[in-house]
Parts: C-alpha cells; sequence; structure tokens
C-alpha cells in the first residue's frame, strides 16, 4: 500500500525512471550525444564555432534554443495557467518516445534528439524534486554530489536528518538507473526503436499523479466539511 505522505517522493522515483532511459537511449543509438543537460552541447557550440563546422554548430544551436524554449514555456504555463502540468510533462515524454521511435536512422544525429531535449528540459522543470530538496530527476551529478557528503555528514554528527537526505537522492540514484538499464535493454533488442518502452514507466508515473491528485481532492474536501 502507498502511503500518501510518500506519494511525491515516489512521483519522483518514477520519473527518474524515464530519466535514465531517455538518457543512455541518446547515448546508445546518437553517437554519446547526452541530451538531457546542455553542458556538453555549448562546449560542441563553440568549438563547432572557431572550428567552422557551420552545419555542426547550427543543429546544436537549434537543440540549446529548444531546451531554453522548454524551460520558459514550463514556467510561464505553471506561473499563468492551471494547467496540470505534471500530467503534461508526461504526455511530452510519451510523444518523445513516439516520434523518436518513429525518426528515420538517416537523420542528423542532433536533430533527431530534439524531442528529448525538450521533453527532458520540461521535466526537469516540473519534476525536480521532492520531500523539501532540489533534485534532478534528468541527470545524476548533483544527486551523487549530495548522497555522498549527506552520508558523510551522518557518519560525523549523527544526525539522522543526514541519513533522510542521503536516502532521499540515493533513491532517486538507484531509479534512474533502473531506467538505465530498461533502456539499454531496449536499444539492445530494438535499437533506435525501442523508444516506445518508456512508455511503460510513463504510464506508471501517471498513475501516481492520479492516485496524488486523488488523495488531494480528498484532503480539500475533508477540511472544507463543516
Amino acid at each position: 500500500m502507498i502511503k500518501k505522505e510518500n506519494i511525491k517522493s515516489y512521483i519522483h522515483y518514477s520519473m527518474s525512471v524515464s530519466g535514465g532511459f531517455f538518457g543512455v537511449y541518446a547515448i546508445l543509438n546518437h553517437l554519446d550525444i547526452f541530451a538531457s543537460s546542455q553542458t556538453s552541447n555549448f562546449i560542441h557550440i563553440f568549438a563547432s564555432l572557431f572550428g567552422r563546422n557551420w552545419y555542426e554548430m547550427l543543429f546544436r544551436l537549434g537543440a540549446a534554443l529548444l531546451y531554453i524554449f522548454a524551460i520558459i514555456l514550463s514556467s510561464l504555463l505553471v506561473k499563468r495557467t492551471r494547467l496540470n502540468m505534471r500530467l503534461i510533462s508526461i504526455g511530452v515524454n510519451a510523444a518523445a518516445a513516439l516520434i523518436c521511435t518513429f525518426t528515420p536512422p538517416t537523420v542528423n544525429n542532433i536533430v533527431a534528439l530534439y524531442p528529448i531535449f525538450f521533453c527532458m528540459a520540461m521535466q526537469w522543470c516540473i519534476y525536480n524534486g521532492a520531500e523539501g530538496y532540489a533534485c534532478s530527476s534528468i541527470f545524476s551529478t548533483n544527486n551523487i554530489k549530495q548522497t555522498a557528503s549527506s552520508l558523510t555528514e551522518y557518519f560525523c554528527d549523527k544526525d539522522k536528518k543526514h541519513l533522510h537526505k542521503a536516502r532521499f537522492f540515493g533513491m532517486t540514484l538507484i531509479f534512474y538507473h533502473v531506467g538505465v538499464i530498461i533502456g539499454y535493454i531496449s536499444c539492445r533488442l530494438l535499437a533506435s526503436r525501442g523508444c516506445w518502452i518508456c512508455i511503460f514507466p510513463l504510464i506508471v508515473s501517471a498513475m501516481l499523479v492520479l492516485y496524488d491528485m486523488k488523495i488531494e481532492k480528498t484532503s480539500i474536501s475533508e477540511i472544507a466539511v463543516p
């Protein structure tokens, strides 16, 4: 039975599975390009600029602009509308998985990953942590740092709040790499056509979000009863 006080953490973990899936899918099928962040992409933009590789620079610049646009769009929709952005983000991820599944292998590797650049940027904005912690569900560097530093602090002062923090970030890492494993197997069996497999963990995430919405609605109703 899912405890309602932990549901948002479970949603975060579940979305981390899709984050790991898309990460390994991009790397295995598109020349080690990691489409979930922009650090490497911006380095390549400047390298292509000074190396006069104009097409490479333009394709990568397009990916960067799309990533930024997804962040801006997500922020505006959260602030200016009442749309359920958690479900929308899941839907965008599912659409990206299907687009990547049917993208011809002849398409430029960076352009083929445009759907992932977009959906991962949106997921980063919408599923950005739980339990009061800012925690990425689409890449791992800071999560590794937070897990290691929190465990170190716990062993130094035995304060259980550090252990709680380490557990949250550590569980995010575990679920992220569950997604990596699922994505790896899918790609090895089906190559680039295996991206649709990501829809299954996304369905789980959607069910958890709907369950959380039901809990919130029930809680509001209980408060409203005199």
